[in-house]
């Protein structure tokens, strides 16, 4: 399913973004 591929990147990009902020502080 592309809509379910395509939720499944946004929650990688949206980990990836956490971690990193995580990471800063």
């Amino acid at each position: 399913d592309s809509v379910q591929a395509g939720q499944q990147v946004w929650n990688t990009v949206n980990l990836i973004l956490r971690l990193d902020r995580d990471w800063k502080v």
